[in-house]
C-alpha cells in the first residue's frame, strides 16, 4: 500500500447519505426506552463510535471512494478490513488499531443488523489480544505540580500584572491548568467546559469546582477543592489575568486564549510542550490523571477507593490497574535493595524478601474492598 495520510475523518456532511440515514435512525433518539441496542450507550460512548465510524469513512474516501456508492454493509469484508488495518499502522499504535476496529464491529452490528459479524468481532478479538501498550514515562503529580508552580513564580516575580505581554500571560495561564489538573484530574472535555459563574466558588478556605455529570464520561458529577496555595494563584488569574486576554463580554469559560475559549486540542498542545521543556518529557493532560492516581497508590496503596473517586470511575477495575502497577514498581525495588544487601553482606533468604514486601504494602486487602457508586 503506498503511504497515505491516516488520520483523515470524514466530516459528517460528507458522509454518504445511506450512512446519514441509518446513523440518525439508530443513534440520534431522544426515548432511552426505545428498543436499539444503542440505547443502553452513553453520550460519551457514541460519540466515540462516531469518530472511529468517520475514521473509517475517511479511509474508503482515500483509499477507495468507488466503495461509498455502496451501501454501509457491501462496503465492509475481510480484505477490506485487512486493508483498513494496514492503512491505520502507518501513524497508528497497536493499541489504537484494535480500538478503531472494536468500534466499527460495535457500530456495524447496530446500523446493519441483518447481516452477519461475528467474523469482524473475531477479528477485533485477536487484535485487542496481541495489541502491545506503549510504555508510558513515570512522572507523579508533585512532579507535574512544581512545575506548574514554577511556571507562574517565573511571571509574578519578574512583571507587574499590567505590563505583561501576551507570552507573559500564556506562561501563566499553562502554569495554572498544569498545577490545576494535578489538584482536579478530571477529564479534558470537562476542563475546557468550565465556566467561571457555574462551575468555580471562592469559599473561605480556597476554590471549588464543581463538574456537573454532562461533562463526565459516567454522567456523574464531580468536585474537587483546590489547596490554598493555589487559590491564591487562581485569584489573580480569575480577577485580573483572564480578562487580559480580553475576552467577548458574553464569554463564560474559564480558560482563554488570546482567540478565544481554549480547546481541548490547544490544551494538550500546550500541556505537552511545557512538560517536554520543564521535565524533560511530554505528558498529556490524560496523563495527569495517570499521575495523581500513581501518586495516590503509592503513598495509600490501600485506600484504592480514594484513587477511584478522585478519577470518576465507577468501579475498581480501571482504578487498579494503577495500584497494581505502583506496588509492583515498588515490590521490585524492595528486591533489587535486598540484592544489593546481599552483595555487600551476604545472603538474604526469600523469606526476608516477603517479610519486607508484607512490611511494606500490608496484606494487600484494601484492593478487594468493593466499590460503590461515583
Amino acid at each position: 500500500m503506498r503511504r497515505v495520510y491516516a488520520n483523515f475523518f470524514l466530516p459528517d456532511h460528507f458522509w454518504p447519505q445511506a450512512d446519514q440515514d441509518l446513523w440518525k435512525r439508530y443513534f440520534e433518539f431522544e426515548d432511552r426506552f426505545a428498543d436499539t441496542p444503542a440505547a443502553s450507550l452513553t453520550d460519551t460512548s457514541i460519540r466515540s463510535l462516531r469518530t472511529s465510524y468517520a475514521a473509517w469513512l475517511g479511509y474508503n474516501f482515500v483509499i477507495r471512494p468507488e466503495a461509498l456508492n455502496d451501501e454501509p454493509g457491501a462496503r465492509v469484508g475481510l480484505s477490506q478490513v485487512r486493508e483498513f488495518h494496514d492503512y491505520l499502522a502507518q501513524s497508528c499504535r497497536t493499541t489504537t488499531i484494535a480500538t478503531q476496529i472494536s468500534r466499527l464491529y460495535t457500530t456495524l452490528r447496530i446500523l446493519v443488523p441483518d447481516q452477519e459479524w461475528t467474523w469482524l468481532n473475531n477479528i477485533s478479538s485477536r487484535l485487542r489480544a496481541r495489541a502491545v501498550p506503549t510504555e508510558r514515562p513515570v512522572v507523579l503529580s508533585p512532579e507535574l505540580h512544581r512545575l506548574g508552580l514554577r511556571l507562574m513564580d517565573a511571571i509574578i516575580r519578574r512583571r507587574r500584572v499590567e505590563e505583561m505581554p501576551i507570552k507573559a500571560l500564556r506562561k501563566f495561564r499553562d502554569g495554572l491548568l498544569i498545577a490545576t489538573l494535578v489538584e482536579a484530574p478530571m477529564r479534558s472535555r470537562a476542563f475546557v467546559s468550565l465556566n467561571v459563574a457555574q462551575h468555580l466558588r471562592r469559599e473561605r478556605q480556597g476554590w471549588e469546582i464543581d463538574v456537573p455529570g454532562e461533562f463526565t464520561k459516567t454522567n456523574h458529577p464531580q468536585g474537587y477543592v483546590l489547596t490554598a496555595r493555589l487559590s491564591g494563584y487562581f485569584d489573580l488569574y480569575v480577577q485580573e489575568l483572564r480578562d487580559a486576554f480580553r475576552p467577548a463580554a458574553d464569554e463564560p469559560a474559564l480558560w482563554l486564549t488570546e482567540n478565544g475559549r481554549l480547546t481541548s486540542e490547544v490544551l494538550r498542545a500546550r500541556f505537552k510542550k511545557r512538560t517536554l521543556y520543564g521535565l524533560g518529557v511530554a505528558i498529556t493532560p490524560h496523563m495527569a490523571r495517570d499521575a495523581a492516581a500513581t501518586f495516590l497508590a503509592r503513598v495509600d496503596p490501600q485506600n484504592a477507593l480514594a484513587a477511584r473517586d478522585l478519577l470518576g470511575h465507577t468501579t475498581l477495575a480501571m482504578t487498579t490497574t494503577y495500584i497494581r502497577g505502583a506496588r509492583t514498581r515498588d515490590a521490585g525495588r524492595s528486591v533489587a535493595s535486598l540484592l544489593q544487601r546481599r552483595a555487600n553482606s551476604g545472603s538474604v533468604s526469600l523469606h526476608s524478601v516477603h517479610m519486607e514486601r508484607d512490611g511494606r504494602f500490608g496484606s494487600g486487602a484494601g484492593l478487594r474492598r468493593g466499590g460503590h457508586h461515583d
